[in-house]
């Protein structure tokens, strides 16, 4: 009977005891829980304080070579008489946290180029200018820094092709191959007040200029790549 009763009490024993080892593992199951939890919606609250869409616009100025191409069999010379400004615009998204950023945009680019063309064929030289159009997409992806309203950046640009128009396929045998898609980089600045951005970044370019002119089946290219300067203006939505 003794040894029955204290069998009894050790069972409760026991039992208590694994009562409290369950409570006390499932207080700090929650506590873990609590704590990530609230971790994880304080960095997403950040993550989401800090990204950003907007639209933006801008000029752009071109500086190109100034070397002067001879198409053989033709007696031409063609170069580069002036470019005119140009004008984009798209949308951007801002992604980050603690002061770094990932920012893609989508960006419309239009641009015209004017050649200067000297014709010897003739007992008189022609000198005549002729106006090149062309409009690509533009897709920057820029990591960006941001101490302050300050920031600096700097990535890769894709420039996909879109449409040309141009005076230059009056020369006889002359055909236009431009690159579906050429790359090139950019980096610069700006600053942001509330929701009104300003930047200025410079751009790079790989490829030669004027890689897209074949004439009789000869390609022709300048002997430097493109580069321009931007300027543009950004609203947040």
């Amino acid at each position: 009977m003794l040894k029955t009763k204290v069998s009894n009490n050790n069972q409760r024993i026991n039992s208590a005891k694994n009562h409290l080892y369950t409570l006390t593992y499932n207080f700090h199951l929650m506590k873990k829980l609590v704590l990530s939890s609230s971790l994880f919606f304080f960095m997403l609250s950040t993550l989401l304080a800090q990204n950003q869409v907007g639209l933006k616009f801008g000029l752009s100025s071109y500086d190109l070579p100034s070397d002067v191409l001879e198409l053989s069999g033709k007696d031409l010379q063609l170069s580069v008489e002036n470019a005119n400004y140009g004008i984009h615009f798209g949308v951007y998204a801002r992604l980050g946290i603690l002061g770094f950023y990932l920012q893609p945009e989508l960006n419309f680019n239009s641009n015209s180029v004017q050649y200067r063309i000297q014709d010897f064929n003739d007992i008189e030289a022609v000198d005549d200018i002729r106006t090149e159009h062309y409009q690509n997409i533009d897709i920057p992806v820029l990591i960006m820094f941001t101490p302050s309203i300050f920031r600096v950046y700097a990535g890769p640009v894709g420039h996909y092709f879109l449409n040309s128009t141009s005076e230059l396929k009056t020369i006889s045998g002359l055909k236009e191959e431009f690159k579906t898609l050429s790359y090139g980089y950019q980096a610069g600045a700006g600053i942001q007040i509330a929701g009104l951005s300003l930047d200025v970044r410079y751009e790079g370019n790989f490829n030669k200029f004027g890689d897209h002119i074949v004439i009789d089946g000869n390609p022709y290219q300048f002997s430097s790549t493109p580069s321009r300067f931007l300027v543009s203006l950004g609203f947040k939505l």
